[in-house]
């Protein structure tokens, strides 16, 4: 089974709000990018009877995943956002190269390689009782939204946007020591505020 607590600021974002005005300001996607959002992802996989109430009973135990003054966080079952697809460099668009089109929407799951985070796997595992964790991810779930004529011209903007390759290209996710997985991407309306 694979759960997934999304976990989100109560304030502003500044990490967001940073990544959104050098996107649009300094690396040209002002007119393309229609909105940004950032979350914490925290994915737990395993088994046993009961291992979704021993997940959500140890999140609300320990202060490790929510800090419940200044975050909102809810669980999902992990197959709502699946595994995704890895992003395809070659295929990258910059803002320039991107026609107008509708307003797209794109979930972008960025980890550090494998996003594994085994000690803490290995805390969580002793308080679930008979429960069973195989793995404990952290990652970060980028929503994007931004302007493309079509599917694959979006899919191509968001490993654009994504991907730094320079100090001109790419922001969201370096490819030194992060990966990148494109969990959706779907037509979408103008940004909610």
């Amino acid at each position: 089974m694979l759960l997934d607590l999304l976990v989100d600021l109560k304030t502003v974002d500044l990490v967001r709000e940073t990544a959104r005005m050098a996107l649009e300001e300094t690396l040209g996607w002002k007119g393309r990018l229609a909105g940004l959002r950032r979350s914490d992802l925290w994915r737990f996989e395993g088994e046993g009877e009961r291992f979704r109430e021993a997940v959500e009973r140890e999140v609300a135990r320990t202060g490790v995943f929510v800090n419940e003054t200044k975050h909102r966080a809810r669980f999902q079952d992990g197959a709502e956002l699946g595994r995704g697809e890895a992003l395809d460099p070659e295929g990258a668009l910059a803002p320039g190269e991107l026609g107008d089109g509708p307003v797209w929407r794109a979930l972008l799951l960025v980890s550090e390689e494998g996003g594994e985070k085994p000690a803490l796997r290995r805390r969580v595992e002793q308080r679930l009782g008979g429960a069973r964790l195989d793995s404990l991810q952290g990652v970060v779930l980028w929503e994007i939204r931004l302007r493309a004529p079509d599917a694959d011209s979006a899919r191509r903007a968001v490993t654009g946007l994504a991907l730094s390759r320079s100090r001109e290209r790419g922001l969201l996710l370096n490819p030194h020591f992060q990966e990148g997985r494109l969990l959706r991407l779907e037509p979408a309306g103008e940004e909610k505020p």
